[in-house]
């Protein structure tokens, strides 16, 4: 019973916590806030905090980023990368991915460099969720082309 009940609590904290970050970050559908998002873009200022929190929120939008990343929608991936927030070296690699496609190099060095060192990896020990990215070799050759060395 009382192992019953503490399942039940875990279960209504986790799911508090995994909407916590989107629900912070709602509001990106304005154009301003947009244009904003994209200013700290090319100035390679974004950065992701959110980490266990938005795991699942993130993992619900993978199949949508991925779609925005391959057909190359930078603005909206973008912003639902920073809407989500999730800390992870894919989301890192798809801001310095749409950067260098901004043509902003310094910038998605800042990014590209990120992806290497943020604890946050998509390849996790029970599935791959990389979406088609190699890391750390597309990472490396990512940031070898941007100039990043």
């Amino acid at each position: 019973m009382i192992r019953t009940r503490l399942f039940a609590v875990l279960g209504v904290v986790l799911a508090l916590g995994l909407t916590a970050c989107a629900t912070e970050r709602a509001g990106t559908d304005d154009p301003i806030e947009q244009h904003q998002i994209v200013t700290e873009l090319d100035a390679g200022r974004l950065r992701l905090t959110c980490d266990l929190a938005c795991a699942g929120t993130w993992r619900a939008a993978r199949k949508a980023l991925r779609g925005l990343h391959q057909h190359g929608v930078w603005q909206e991936l973008v912003v639902e990368v920073v809407r989500i927030g999730y800390a992870s070296d894919l989301g890192y690699f798809y801001l310095g991915r749409a950067a260098e496609a901004r043509g902003r190099p310094q910038a998605a060095a800042v990014y590209y460099r990120l992806s290497l060192a943020t604890p946050g990896k998509c390849d996790g020990l029970v599935f791959d969720s990389c979406d088609g990215i190699r890391f750390p070799a597309d990472a490396q050759a990512a940031l070898a082309r941007v100039g990043g060395k």
